[in-house]
Formats: structure tokens, C-alpha cells, sequence
């Protein structure tokens, strides 16, 4: 709602100075002007996942293809934000701008970091890979991972990580699977259901 407001208010802002709806006036506020082509695009992203995540929209998504359209609001974020802090009247200041620019720096930090750098992390200093896939009861699988100081995940059954298998074509979709058993110094144990399933 607040996004929605901030673009009627501005674009009524700038139509009240010609005294009339104009083109003109609107193409060049969202295509023209300084990191407002990047602000429209990043607004049209986060609507994106907005709109994908309303219950009916989800009904009709895998769950990968709805986790990847999610992705997608870290970038639209970083496209709509820039464009407060250059052109905003309340980030003129020098300190202003280093308060508002560390903040976003420090949030980007934090993504890298705690959606890259560790999960990758993790996964090369544990060695993880997959040994054996076992059918189970209806459309759930079990998947026995072998790996080195597994015991160290400080995770316990019933808990669940992203997973990426590398093997395969859906290597770059990431899903949440269960802990099936705590796991010990080199074995993890982890449950699958059928990964073509949608939101129910």
C-alpha cells in the first residue's frame, strides 16, 4: 500500500504542475529522469512477487518457480532504493547520504554473506554429497547424505535445509527438505516428497 501511494502521490505531483494528464510529463518522470528507470523496473519486480504470492496466483506455481520469482525482490529492492537517497530532498546531507548508503550496504552484506557465501560454505567444508536415494511411502523419498563433520550442523530431526542437487537439470532450484534423523560425524538423513508438487 505504501509503495502504491508514493507513485500516485509523486506522479500527481508532477501532473499538477502542467495542470492536465500529459505522456510527455509521465515518460519522462519514469524513463527520463535520474535512477527513475531503475525505480520503475525494480517497483514492477516487487509487484511481481506480490502478485505471485496472492493464494490463487500460488495455486498455479511450483514451489520452485514461486521461490525463484522471490529471488527477484532482492533485486527489485536494489533498483528501487538508489534513486531516494540521490534524488530525495531529506538525503541531500553528506551524512544523510553515508547513513542511508551504509544501511544498504550493510543489508547486501548480509544477503551475500548469509544466502551465498555460508550456504556455499557449508557445503565445501562438509563435502556433502549424495549416496543412496531410498522409495518410501506414497510420493516421499528418503536421501542419504555422506559428508565430513556432518555432527557440526548443530541440527537436529525434524529441521530443514535449502537444497540445491547438483546432479540434473533442476541443479539451480532450491528446495526445503527435512532433517529425517539427527545426523552423525559423516551421515545425514533427509526426507523428499515429489519435487513436481504445487501449493495446495
Amino acid at each position: 500500500m505504501g509503495t502504491r501511494a508514493h507513485i500516485l502521490l509523486f506522479v500527481a505531483q508532477r501532473l499538477n504542475r502542467v495542470g492536465r494528464l500529459n505522456g510527455a510529463v509521465l515518460w519522462e518522470l519514469f524513463i527520463h529522469e535520474s535512477w527513475l528507470l531503475a525505480a520503475s523496473v525494480g517497483t514492477v519486480m516487487i509487484f511481481v512477487v506480490v502478485f505471485t504470492s496472492v493464494k490463487a496466483a500460488r495455486r498455479r506455481l511450483r514451489y520452485e518457480s514461486w521461490h525463484l520469482l522471490h529471488l527477484y525482490a532482492y533485486l527489485g529492492m536494489g533498483l528501487a532504493l538508489p534513486h531516494q537517497i540521490l534524488d530525495g530532498a531529506d538525503f541531500h546531507s553528506t551524512f544523510a547520504q553515508i547513513y542511508w548508503w551504509s544501511f544498504y550496504a550493510a543489508t547486501l552484506i548480509a544477503v551475500l554473506a548469509f544466502r551465498v557465501v555460508l550456504p556455499l560454505f557449508n557445503s565445501l567444508y562438509h563435502r556433502v554429497r549424495v549416496i543412496s536415494v531410498e522409495a518410501g511411502v506414497g510420493d516421499v523419498a528418503t536421501v542419504n547424505v555422506e559428508g565430513y563433520k556432518l555432527n557440526r550442523l548443530r541440527t537436529k530431526s525434524g529441521q530443514f535445509f535449502i537444497w540445491r542437487f547438483l546432479d540434473g537439470p533442476g541443479w539451480s532450484r532450491a528446495n526445503p527438505y527435512s532433517i529425517s534423523a539427527a545426523p552423525t560425524e559423516n551421515h545425514l538423513r533427509l526426507s523428499v516428497k515429489n519435487h513436481t508438487r504445487r501449493w495446495q
